[in-house]
């Protein structure tokens, strides 16, 4: 593949190319091969010069950041042949021209508040059980469903003590009665909103993922688990101190802005990302906070993101975005958790 490649590819140059041709030729045979990327020959040298572009911008970032002016690093990942535009056809939080919606079961808002008293400073779901391995929403919209199965999952652990992967394909299907939602987007809260209107979630297993929308909702009572889900809570928006004590409560749905380049290629490291915008309408990606620490080279605080982009992504699928700089990228502008009522 690497020589047909190079023949395709030959004469191909970008003016601000930092690598040598051949390095971008062997790079992009990499990644075509790691993603299971293929397209005709036309579509190819498209490709190959969003792909260059994208690796220009990488390797001008990690120049910057190994000097220290970036507290994170990126790298080429599954979007890298795509356009910023592309990218974010896959973030399914579309809320322009919208207002927060009007709910008809009972909501509760946690109240703000100073830090309670024996909140750990650092804190981490993931290895008391509570959170499933990340999972791939694919090109599909989804990522609202992820989230919202995300934080059920948690809070169905908490009080089973069993962690069961469920099924976002529930969501996506039967949210909107069938609608196009991969296109369309939602909202986490829809997804916790059906399954409580169903009366349970199934299994990933017997209600599979399958990146497509526009299906009839196949939900089956009599594989429904997670049966107790009962209400959620908003956490005040804006504030990071409720979502600090929150989280270390319960797995956090959340919304962010994830429509910056540098989120599309984030790597490694504390994500601060200044140019973010934290309005309500301007979020656009569901993600899910499992904890959060502090990082000692970089000095910043940071919360513990799990996304649904597959564990090629990021730190083997998660992020650490800043915590403590006003709410950059709205992560606590839409932060919410379901409930579970325990079993008598």
């Amino acid at each position: 593949m690497k020589s047909v490649l190079g023949l395709l590819l030959c004469g191909i140059a970008i003016a601000s190319a930092l690598r040598a041709e051949e390095e971008y030729q062997a790079e992009y045979t990499k990644f075509l091969l790691k993603f299971d990327k293929s397209y005709d020959v036309e579509e190819m040298f498209h490709r190959y010069n969003i792909f260059k572009r994208n690796v220009d911008l990488i390797d001008n970032h990690n120049d910057l950041a190994a000097k220290g002016k970036y507290s994170f690093t990126l790298a080429i990942n599954k979007f890298a042949d795509q356009t910023n535009a592309e990218y974010r056809k896959v973030l399914g939080l579309k809320r322009k021209g919208q207002t927060p919606p009007d709910n008809k079961i009972p909501i509760h808002t946690a109240k703000k508040s100073k830090i309670p008293a024996g909140t750990p400073k650092a804190f981490d779901w993931r290895p008391l059980g509570a959170v499933t391995p990340v999972k791939d929403q694919g090109q599909c919209g989804s990522c609202w469903a992820f989230s919202a199965t995300a934080a059920m999952e948690g809070a169905y652990f908490q009080t089973s003590g069993t962690l069961l992967s469920l099924s976002e394909q529930l969501c996506v299907d039967c949210v909107l009665d069938g609608a196009d939602t991969c296109d369309l987007g939602g909202e986490p809260h829809d997804c916790y909103l059906q399954v409580i209107s169903e009366g349970g979630d199934e299994t990933e297993d017997d209600y599979p993922y399958t990146e497509s929308s526009g299906n009839p909702c196949a939900f089956d009572a009599s594989l429904a688990v997670a049966k107790n889900f009962s209400y959620y809570v908003n956490i005040t928006s804006g504030d990071e101190v409720a979502l600090m004590a929150a989280s270390a409560q319960h797995v956090i749905s959340v919304g962010i802005d994830a429509s910056q380049d540098s989120f599309q290629f984030y790597s490694s490291g504390v994500y601060n990302e200044p140019q973010c915008v934290n309005g309500w309408d301007q979020l656009d990606h569901g993600v899910t906070v499992v904890g959060y620490g502090h990082d000692e080279s970089s000095k910043l605080d940071y919360w513990i993101v799990k996304n649904s982009w597959g564990e090629f992504w990021g730190q083997e699928g998660y992020i650490w975005m800043a915590r403590n700089l006003k709410n950059q990228c709205g992560i606590a502008t839409d932060a919410t958790y379901p409930t579970v009522t325990k079993q008598k």
